[in-house]
């Protein structure tokens, strides 16, 4: 019976398994042929997405090699680009024709290669004109720009080609989902055939064969019931006995591997201590430092190599010995007491640290030492180690630097004064040079005389120039140089400064002009001061260097990445560009060393001493920025100044410098000035380019409608087309074929141009421009480079004159120049008490205060100066610093001192040929109120005096 069963059951199982089989051979072929569509689907997926990727890339790069951040970096860029063209070519034509390397069939859906064909001409534009830019050379690709017909070929194909290739992924994708549905379809058939098959099995075949089954296994249980109960009686007594011999055997095994492992930790470990012993102990004798070991009864148990150099003792003689021996007797006390406090368990404070003692050597001597003490133990038994340093070279050093340290200073002291001893010594001579050439300019003079007086006050001012720029140029060297943060008008400084050059420009015919980006604030906060001097140095060098053409200054925000919304201050690049002759590249570096300049022939051709471009780097770089130049004109700048002169090779100086960003409120100009001015249609006439857009800039920020043209047919032609359109013209002076007057003459002429109000710019005016502006009726006759505020005066004076018909034929027109007549004598009636001990200087100051209006009565030093304030009623006191017998810190405080008792106050001002860091403030230390530098100025005195004398001439203050 079982052995027909065996061959029913073995039929049974062996039909439901092929059944199996055969289901599963069909479901794993059918799943088999889409995953292995789908496998090849991701890299196709992932590579024309990737595509996407490297054609971005591909556009980047372009760009970044014909406009990159860094000129060094341009190799590489080129490199990069190569690179990705090549890869970006390669993914391409895999996907179409495929590429077993990537994993690339090929066999694309129509729709896929429809999409291929669409994307041909793109690829191929974008391929052609990539590869057309790799085979340039380096030189060609640097004049390259963005405009490029290469560079613009990749800038339109590119949008395309990613448009293309969205839709091409798009396919793939799709398709790709199409047999996921799929894979889906025949995973769901093949479950629900598994399921009805094993419904069918478990009813046709397994039920039956397991009811046989059960019933054999019942036959069996029964007969082995009772076999089991005979095995079981015979296997107990074996059992035990045989648990009884398994548990003595574990037992032995395990006491032996414990044994075993106990004798091996024990070796490593004694190994171990052994190689660590050793380590220490070569360590210890090959130090150079003194190691010292003792135990708290301060015995010395080791002394190594180093101890015996340092102390001179051998090993022998000091082990057992008391550590007292290394040491002089002023510290064995403290010693013993401190091994006693840790004897009673207490702590030794010196553990731990670092300390500078005397230690005490084999022949007595005392040397300085360096010790640093630390406690270990063993058991309970306590031991020191001491690592002991012989510092006496280091002492030595340390005195020399001190030593040293104190000659540099006094040196510093010494220089510091010998500058401000120099200063006062040539200031005070120059004082008197210039202002009596002043003086002498201002009587009646033969021509002759007043060229040769000119010629005496030009060469002073620039010995002047030259002295500063050395005394600049020491102060930065000793580091006594500091700036000063305040804050300043960014626009009005520079058209300021530029202003006091023009006149230097127009002589030799050259047009001045500055740009400054719209998008600067207008106020910043720095050193104006420094700022100016800089500027002034660079465009009197472009003047000087330059014969035709122009000067500009240029002035825009330099980004930085790490720049936020919220950053308060904003690094600006200047460039100073010029016309003139260049700058040799192997002289670019040189010409900011001292006492340098391109060549020796330039300096007899031009003069200079070649400190002024040196102290200017140095200004900036203390400023926080740096300065370069760059030779002949880069051809982003020429293009930007837009000249059609013959020119030099011409140059740019660069310089950088971070300024913090003034407090809102400065930013922007009264709304009640411009408020009139909105709208309002102004005709400018000018044929620099930059001076039009420095106009139209200017304009527009006052909400003006401003229509700019290059020259006077232009202008005269929107005049005619619109004769009542415009209100106001501005006009430059020196234009090509029609100039200034002629373009205002043919406009008076004009119907509605006879009122028409106009404001004249120009570079270099002349005596006789003033008698035609007053025939022509010109408002306003203006210096260039014109700063906004300077302007934005005229044109409203300009206005209202015309609006109140208040404008004869023969008014004079307002300039840049021209003084009040009502100012002749500003301070009359004002009684000064003058304290100067030099002769020349009291005529100076006294004739220069008399042309004021002031009366005057002179001190010939300290002691004189405090007798006639006590005797004589004066408004002001104007006192010289050094003089005999008292000088004019100490007359100063005689002053104040007697003041005290009336309470009264008289305004003293400091006149000093002291013009080093720290003088002002000293002068104010002292109780003085002013302080006015020689050489002595008209309007910076007249402006001193101005600031404690009333409209009314009475002192601020109580007089006594």
């Amino acid at each position: 019976m079982f052995k027909t069963n065996i061959r029913e059951l073995t039929l049974r199982y062996i039909v439901a398994l092929s059944l199996m089989a055969i289901l599963s051979s069909t479901a794993y072929s059918l799943i088999r042929i889409v995953l292995h569509k789908q496998e090849s689907d991701a890299p196709v997926i992932n590579l024309s997405g990737r595509q996407r990727m490297l054609s971005q890339k591909l556009t980047k790069e372009v760009l970044l090699l014909v406009q990159p951040s860094v000129i060094t970096d341009r190799m590489d860029d080129r490199q990069q680009l190569e690179n990705t063209l090549q890869q970006w070519v390669r993914v391409h034509l895999g996907l179409i024709h495929g590429d077993e390397t990537l994993k690339l069939h090929g066999d694309n859906s129509e729709e896929v290669i429809q999409l291929f064909r669409e994307i041909d001409p793109y690829f191929r534009l974008i391929r052609t004109s990539v590869e057309d830019l790799l085979k340039m050379d380096m030189k060609t690709l640097e004049r390259l720009t963005i405009d490029s017909p290469l560079v613009q070929n990749v800038l339109m194909a590119s949008p395309i080609f990613l448009e293309i290739m969205d839709k091409i992924v798009f396919q793939y994708d799709k398709e790709a989902r199409v047999r996921v549905e799929q894979l889906k379809k025949y995973e769901t058939f093949i479950v629900t055939a598994v399921l009805i098959l094993l419904v069918l099995e478990a009813l046709v075949i397994f039920r039956p064969m397991v009811n046989k089954v059960k019933r054999n296994f019942q036959a069996l249980s029964e007969m082995n019931a009772k076999l089991q109960k005979e095995i079981y009686v015979r296997k107990k007594a074996e059992e035990e006995l045989q648990k009884a011999h398994q548990d003595l055997e574990l037992k032995v095994i395990e006491r032996t591997r414990e044994l075993q492992e106990e004798i091996a930790e024990r070796k490593l470990v004694e190994k171990a201590l052994r190689e660590k012993e050793m380590r220490l102990r070569a360590i210890t004798q090959s130090a150079n430092d003194a190691i010292i070991t003792a135990d708290t009864q301060g015995k010395i148990i080791s002394w190594n190599k180093g101890a015996k150099q340092i102390f001179g003792y051998e090993e022998k003689e000091v082990l057992g010995k008391s550590l007292t021996i290394l040491m002089p007797q002023r510290y064995r006390e403290r010693h013993q007491k401190g091994l006693d406090r840790i004897s009673k368990g207490g702590k030794y404070k010196v553990i731990g640290k670092t300390l500078e003692l005397e230690g005490l050597k084999k022949d007595g001597t005392e040397f300085p030492i360096e010790l640093s003490l630390a406690t270990w133990k063993v058991g309970d038994q306590v031991y020191f180690t001491g690592i002991i340093r012989d510092i006496t070279e280091r002492k030595r050093a340390e005195e020399a630097l001190r030593k040293a340290k104190e000659v540099a200073e006094a040196a510093s002291r010494a220089k510091s004064e010998f500058l401000a001893n120099m200063s006062h010594e040539i200031r005070t001579p120059m004082n008197g040079i210039l202002g009596m050439t002043e003086l002498a300019l201002e009587t009646d003079l033969q021509p002759q005389q007043r060229e040769y007086l000119e010629l005496v006050k030009q060469s002073a001012e620039n010995l002047l120039m030259i002295i500063n720029d050395i005394l600049d140029f020491s102060k930065i060297e000793a580091g006594k140089l500091d700036l000063v943060e305040e804050p300043f008008d960014l626009r009005e400084t520079i058209g300021e400064t530029l202003k006091t050059l023009s006149f230097r420009a127009s002589q030799k015919e050259l047009e001045l002009v500055y740009w400054i980006d719209p998008q600067i604030p207008e106020w910043v906060v720095g050193d104006a001061g420094r700022l100016r001097q800089v500027l002034v140095n660079l465009v009197g060098n472009a003047i000087k260097f330059t014969d035709v053409g122009q000067i500009l200054v240029r002035v825009f925000e330099q980004k930085s990445e790490t720049a936020g919304q919220s950053d308060t201050r904003t690094w600006l690049h200047f460039q100073v560009i010029d016309t003139g002759i260049g700058i040799p590249e192997d002289k670019q570096e040189k010409i900011f060393e001292v006492f340098t300049q391109a060549d020796g022939s330039t300096t007899r051709k031009y003069g200079g001493t070649g400190l002024g471009l040196a102290i200017s780097r140095q200004l900036v770089e203390l400023m926080g920025g740096r300065m370069w130049v760059e030779s002949p004109l880069p051809e982003e700048i020429v293009h930007f100044i837009q000249t059609d002169q013959q020119v030099g090779m011409g140059s740019v100086f660069h310089f950088t410098v971070r300024f913090a960003i003034a407090e809102p409120s400065l930013q922007k100009p009264s709304l009640q000035q411009v408020e009139s001015l909105k709208g309002l249609p102004v005709l400018v006439v000018d044929d620099n380019v930059i001076n039009r857009r420095l106009l139209e800039q200017m304009l527009l920020g006052w909400e003006m409608n401003p229509t700019v043209v290059a020259s006077a047919d232009e202008a005269l032609t929107q005049l005619s087309a619109a004769p009542r359109r415009f209100r106001l013209i501005i006009t430059d002076g020196q234009m090509p074929e029609i100039d200034g007057f002629e373009f205002v003459e043919r406009v008076r002429r004009m119907r509605n141009g006879k009122n028409l109000p106009v404001i004249m710019l120009t570079s270099g005016g002349r005596p006789e421009d003033l008698a035609r502006c007053r025939t022509l009726s010109i408002n306003a006759y203006l210096i260039k480079p014109v700063t906004a505020s300077e302007l934005l005066d005229v044109i409203l004076r300009a206005l209202i004159e015309s609006s109140e018909r208040k404008r004869p034929a023969s008014r004079k027109p307002r300039t840049s120049r021209t003084h009040s007549q009502d100012s002749a004598r500003p301070l009359e009636g004002v009684k000064i008490l003058l304290a100067e001990d030099n002769a020349v200087n009291q005529k100076l100051a006294v004739r220069l205060l008399q042309k004021l209006g002031c009366s005057v009565i002179v001190a010939n030093n300290g002691n004189e100066a405090v007798q006639l304030w006590r005797n004589q009623n004066v408004d002001l006191i104007l006192m010289d610093v050094q003089m005999p017998e008292m000088d004019g810190f100490e007359a100063t405080a005689e002053i104040r001192r007697l003041e005290k008792s009336t309470g009264q106050h008289t305004p003293i001002i400091a006149l000093t040929a002291h013009a080093m860091k720290g003088d002002r403030e000293k002068c104010l230390d002292a109780g003085m109120d002013g302080y006015v530098t020689k050489p002595i100025r008209r309007e910076e005195l007249e402006n001193e005096i101005r600031r404690f004398v009333s409209v009314d001439k009475k002192a601020v203050g109580v007089h006594h």
